[in-house]
């Protein structure tokens, strides 16, 4: 039986009929474009920019970027900003125009030159030049301001990495998030006559909530004609320790919502993601000034790879045997066999089952399986279908409440209460496995067994739908077995070719090995000499194969995206707590630019396994070279003829959807696999953990009604 979407019920429309004398869902995306701005331009958040901008954050006009940042995180207190506006003004000033025309920039230029003459408007944050505040007009000036802003702008460094995902600029989850936070403040309404009760937003509703009150005029208005006062914002709690008011308050806030709209209040892509990445140090020197965006740099088509996140909570059971012998299976509907099994949180009463996931869209939905286990055979009792399409109609993209399930035998009724939400699809990285093949030789034809006959180290590149995309071709000997000169060991991407008996796909881009500059480095000259990769072995590392050293000289035109190859993990594909022995055979490409001047990870390696995980604006290419010259130098500084991953697989025509599905860290438990260890599965992350719980939402922020 499929669940639908259930009736809304009096509490939830209530709340809606709230309201807002601002359009919220356009707001919030000028918020994000704003917030995406000032961490382009990272020295806003370091001393002595910070300083700077503080000092001057009392201007009325239009505002420069570092003003208009303190200006932003100061109304993100709103009692207190409105305090320090009154003594300072007389009155509540409202939000920076947004209209940066001709003239007003004029204006606030002139203004800022009579003010500061010594001090430039738009304060270079390139880092060419150095930041002063010792000069004679400037220094010393006290600002009137009561507000503790340079904490306030170390607590927001974090937000928007929160609110960063895709999903987050879609118009329907902004629509859902607005919906929210009229549930929120309805919930506040409903419990005024608590006491203490300390309220935690997820992230969702904090984004609506900081956008509001980044409008102070509307966020005074809207809340004292709904509580009669300002309402306070308070994020100074960042603690998430289990038992700490973050965590109290959020368990508080889950019950209120649930019992008052019986919908989940944990909701996909919502949650604490966990600690920004760390940011990369001591990489290859450019000049920001001249950074370009990452607008799509592959020559090569692929198909689209779109996934939403889902999260899901198992609260019980109804007609099941309740002595631990039943345990809750969870499938996808279409185009995997993926499956997992139920395990219960200890302490996690009664939120039994949590998990979050990350499916492909093509998999339609999940499947619920309650499942009983013998001694010998287990047998089914139940199953509950959500379709994807039921969350997206929904108000919210989410579903709550007890669900039947369809009983396999017919003899009772069952049915399970569960609270489940996604977000909407987003164009999702692309996924690649490399399977080697059987060995060609120059004439492009296979061998029929893996003697020395096979020159050409041969690999078939499959796509997250198991289809064939590329082939790749290493020469790494001559025919009968003799040894190859550096000059002539190559490698060459074709197109996929039909057929087993030779390769007839065109070449789309090359790489050849240079004179090598020691025993223990290999260099290779990418794309007609476009990129230069030196490969290196740490002799003061003994495991060095596993992290190689790898430096790049590339042509850089006067706009351009500077690349850095790591070993490990690193930014967007980072893994807290993770290991070496995890990290090993990991490599992370690094995209210098104008959004991410401090680095974006815009694809991941395992050089070993062949497992790819790509951006779609990266040049999908020059992975794929990438990975094959890492192979093959490490493989040779060994002294091994074969790389690690040419170990020959066999291909199964009816191999399933091998990326159809990531299972985020707070997962159900039971045996995890990633497509980095064996190059097919995708069932474990190698992104950052979607989170848990526990403080949920918060940013810090809660509520106290």
């Amino acid at each position: 039986m499929a669940a639908s979407p259930p009736q809304v019920n009096r509490e939830w429309s209530g709340a809606q009929e709230i309201s807002l004398s601002l359009d919220v869902v356009a707001a919030a995306r000028t918020h994000l474009e704003f917030l995406s701005v000032v961490h382009a331009n990272y020295k806003l958040f370091e001393e002595p920019a910070l300083n700077r901008a503080i000092e001057s954050s009392s201007s009325r006009l239009l505002p420069p970027l570092d003003c208009e940042w303190i200006w932003h995180c100061h109304r993100l207190n709103p009692i207190q900003y409105a305090e320090d506006c009154q003594r300072l003004f007389g009155k509540i000033v409202d939000a920076p125009c947004l209209e940066k025309s001709e003239n007003a920039l004029q204006q606030s230029m002139v203004a800022w030159t009579s003010s500061f003459p010594d001090e430039p408007y738009e304060l270079d944050l390139s880092g060419e030049e150095k930041i002063s505040l010792t000069r004679p007009s400037y220094s010393g000036r006290s600002s009137g301001i009561s507000y503790n802003l340079a904490d306030a702008v170390l607590r927001q460094k974090k937000f928007y990495y929160q609110v960063s995902g895709p999903h987050y600029v879609d118009e329907n989850f902004l629509r859902a998030a607005v919906a929210r936070y009229k549930a929120f403040l309805h919930l506040v309404v409903r419990h005024t006559s608590a006491a203490s009760v300390f309220l935690v937003p997820t992230y969702d509703i904090d984004l609506i909530w900081h956008t509001h009150q980044l409008h102070p005029m509307s966020y005074s208005s809207d809340l004292t004609r709904l509580f009669g006062r300002i309402f306070e914002h308070d994020d100074t709690d960042s603690n998430r320790d289990p038992g700490g008011k973050l965590d109290k308050g959020f368990a508080k806030t889950l019950s209120l919502w649930e019992s008052l709209y019986d919908l989940p209040y944990e909701k996909a892509g919502c949650m604490y993601r966990g600690e920004p990445p760390a940011a990369i140090s001591g990489t290859i020197a450019y000049d920001p000034t001249k950074l370009a965006s990452l607008s799509c740099r592959t020559k090569v088509s692929l198909k689209a790879r779109n996934t939403i996140q889902v999260r899901l909570s198992v609260r019980g059971s109804k007609g099941l045997p309740q002595d631990g012998s039943v345990s809750f299976v969870f499938s996808m509907l279409k185009q995997t066999s993926f499956e997992l099994h139920s395990k219960k949180r200890e302490g996690s009463s009664p939120r039994n089952v949590v998990s979050s996931m990350t499916p492909e869209l093509s998999t339609e939905g999940l499947v619920i399986t309650a499942r009983q286990k013998g001694m010998f055979t287990s047998k089914t009792l139940g199953r509950l279908v959500i379709p994807w399409k039921n969350l997206s109609d929904s108000e919210t993209q989410s579903l709550g409440g007890w669900f039947p399930m369809q009983d396999t035998k017919k003899d009772r009724e069952v049915s399970v209460l569960v609270y489940i939400s996604a977000t909407p699809p987003v164009t999702a990285n692309y996924l690649l496995r490399s399977v080697r093949v059987r060995d060609t030789g120059e004439d492009g034809a296979t061998r029929s067994s893996f003697s020395s006959q096979g020159v050409w180290i041969t690999r078939t590149v499959f796509d997250h739908a198991n289809k064939e995309c590329f082939v790749i071709r290493c020469r790494y000997k001559r025919e009968g077995g003799k040894r190859l000169a550096d000059a002539d060991k190559v490698v060459n991407v074709h197109r996929t070719y039909k057929g087993s008996h030779s390769v007839d796909g065109e070449v789309l881009g090359s790489a050849r090995q240079l004179e090598r500059p020691s025993k223990d480095s290999r260099r290779w000259s990418l794309l007609d000499d476009a990129i230069v990769l030196v490969v290196e072995k740490d002799a003061s590392d003994k495991q060095w194969n596993t992290r190689p050293g790898m430096s790049l000289n590339m042509e850089i035109k006067s706009e351009d995206c500077p690349i850095a190859l790591l070993p490990g993990r690193h930014l967007e594909f980072s893994v807290p707590g993770s290991s070496d022995q995890m990290e090993a055979c990991f490599v992370t490409m690094v995209r210098f630019t104008s959004d991410a001047p401090q680095g974006k990870a815009t694809a991941l390696i395992n050089w070993r396994s062949g497992g790819m995980e790509i951006d779609p604006n990266e040049d999908v290419l020059l992975v794929l070279l990438f990975s094959a010259t890492i192979s093959m130098s490490v493989s040779d500084i060994l002294g091994k003829g074969i790389p690690p991953w040419a170990k020959p697989r066999a291909l199964e025509e009816d191999q399933d959807h091998w990326g159809a599905v990531k299972i985020d860290h707070d997962g159900l438990g039971g045996e995890i696999y990633s497509w980095y260890n064996d190059g097919f599965s995708y069932v474990g992350g190698c992104g950052i953990s979607a989170g848990g719980g526990c403080g949920g939402g918060g940013c810090g922020g809660g509520a106290s009604s």
